[in-house]
Order: structure tokens, then C-alpha cells, then sequence
């Protein structure tokens, strides 16, 4: 993930009761989920002193143990701003909140989930 789309999943996912492990810093064997994602942004235009730009954030979802991708989707936003970098992040933390909320109500239904999930960007 970009930190700004990382920052945004893992805070959906503790709102919802999840154990949000670091997959760089915790031990991934304490998820039984492991979510994954990748995005990027890219200057869309410029008006006069505001720059849009437009991002694409893909995730997946995968049980740990079975390597079964519980769920996979992906979102495409356009965030505003004075700065393009700013505005960059703001939209893949927009494509991550828009992700978030399809995707983690399925998932805290399911029956396979005790003790949370892990969270780390394609490297």
C-alpha cells in the first residue's frame, strides 16, 4: 500500500474490532488475514492554482493459512488540492475508505476470523 491507503484500511479495520498487526513490524503469524494492496497517482489537471489528480488503489484479502483471497476489489478516485502530492494521497486514502467499507463488513462475518489481520503494501 502507499501509507496514506495503509493508514485508512487499518483504521476501518480497528473500527470494526479488528487486531491490525504490522506485517513489517509484528509477526504476520498472528493474523489470520493478510491484506494487500497496491496504488499509485497521476497528475489529472490544472486549474488556475488547483491540481487534480487521479489514483487507483487495488486490494486483496487472504486467509493466511489456506491462501484463499477472501476478497479482492479496487477503486479509482480524484482528490483536489493546492499541492499535487497532497492531493495524490488524498485520493488513495479515498480509494481506501470507499474500499474499506465494501470490503470489511463481509469479511468480520466471516467464521474463520479470531485474531485479526495484517496489513502490508506490494513491495
Amino acid at each position: 500500500f502507499d501509507p496514506a491507503a495503509e493508514t485508512e484500511f487499518a483504521r476501518f479495520c480497528r473500527a470494526l474490532g479488528f487486531t491490525v498487526v504490522d506485517a513489517e513490524q509484528g509477526s504476520v503469524q498472528q493474523a489470520d488475514l493478510l491484506v494487500q494492496g497496491e496504488g499509485f497517482s497521476e497528475f489529472a489537471s490544472r486549474r488556475g492554482e488547483l491540481v487534480s489528480v487521479k489514483a487507483r488503489l487495488e486490494v486483496k484479502i487472504v486467509n493466511r493459512t489456506t491462501g484463499e483471497v477472501v476478497v479482492v476489489d479496487r477503486q479509482t478516485r480524484v482528490a483536489v488540492d493546492l499541492a499535487e502530492q497532497i492531493a495524490g494521497k488524498r485520493a488513495l486514502q479515498d480509494a481506501a475508505a470507499d474500499l474499506a467499507a465494501r470490503m470489511l463488513p463481509d469479511v468480520a462475518l466471516r467464521d474463520d476470523v479470531v485474531r485479526g489481520v495484517a496489513v502490508r503494501g506490494e513491495r
